[in-house]
């Protein structure tokens, strides 16, 4: 994890929390959800599912247990076609693409699914590992942190995931159809070797580092470029992140955007799912310091070395 600033505290303090208007407020301000969305806070008598007309359900745990962020990535989109999946399987899922990215590779669909199997866990879909013995996880965690995960969510407009999310239910009986690939298909493959070869725990990132690798459009002031440093000045990479005792010994060095250099959105904007609502294909970038930017999206971005 990220060394602690104000942000990754008051985060670590709040994962068990009340769900009030309140506590609404607040994970609309901290997560950046835009009020272009429409966010709605559910009644007392009403349930994640079915779903309200042109609204989708997003669960609080997404956001804070799960390192999820809107707008979601094209891969995740890839993954999440057809599933209502359970936090903890979202969570599997984002830490497979944050060390994907982290180790400078771009996360492959053929890697995941050799690596992880759909399962049906009543009432919801999740991943399992296919195996301990080749596997990117060290550590599955037993549950959600939040106890009353189900209890605690949000109604969205639905273009802002346009992918085909909807409730899918199976019998006691049925069982998921997700053969497994044969080893050969994979085993040559140098994103699976790099991914099994160090395995990691599920950590909750920082904005900035989930910004700086691709996997968020968030980030507190676009003109500052989010960099570490370690008190020895051994090279760092954005892996060391997922592991605790390496972690501690990086500290935070942001700097401001040299000449010439792009900014965390502009560099990794290519990487997510633009909703239809954005027909002149130019998203309105809101930093929290700073002027609004607009960010062409027909434009090809350069993918930032990591």
């Amino acid at each position: 994890m990220a060394p602690k600033t104000s942000d990754t505290a008051s985060r670590d303090e709040a994962l068990y929390f009340k769900w009030n208007r309140t506590s609404f407020d607040a994970l609309l301000q901290t997560y950046h959800i835009r009020s272009e969305w429409h966010p709605v806070m559910h009644s007392e008598k009403e349930t994640a599912f079915l779903l309200k007309d042109g609204k989708i359900t997003l669960f609080v745990e997404f956001f804070k247990f799960c390192n999820f962020q809107l707008l979601i990535t094209i891969f995740c989109k890839s993954l999440l076609d057809e599933y209502t999946v359970h936090p903890l399987g979202l969570a599997k899922l984002r830490h497979f693409e944050y060390t994907c990215l982290s180790l400078g590779f771009l996360p492959e669909r053929l890697v995941f699914r050799a690596l992880y199997s759909l399962v049906w866990k009543t009432p919801f879909f999740t991943f399992d590992r296919r195996s301990t013995d080749e596997t990117c996880l060290r550590l599955v965690p037993a549950s959600c942190r939040d106890k009353d995960w189900k209890y605690k969510f949000i109604y969205v407009d639905g273009y802002v995931i346009p992918w085909n999310m909807h409730w899918r239910t199976m019998s006691a009986k049925e069982k998921v159809k997700d053969v497994a690939l044969l080893k050969a298909e994979y085993q040559d493959n140098a994103l699976f070797k790099a991914l099994t070869s160090h395995p990691t725990e599920i950590t909750i990132i920082h904005d900035g580092d989930l910004a700086l690798v691709g996997m968020s459009l968030c980030w507190r002031d676009i003109q500052i470029y989010h960099a570490f440093s370690t008190a020895d000045g051994s090279p760092f990479t954005h892996a060391d992140l997922l592991y605790p005792q390496k972690a501690s010994s990086v500290s935070p060095a942001d700097r401001p955007l040299r000449p010439g250099e792009d900014n965390i959105q502009q560099a990794n904007v290519s990487n997510f799912l633009i909703s239809p609502c954005h027909m002149d294909r130019v998203l309105q970038v809101l930093p929290i310091s700073g002027d609004a930017e607009k960010v062409d999206l027909t434009a090809p971005a350069q993918r930032k070395t990591i």
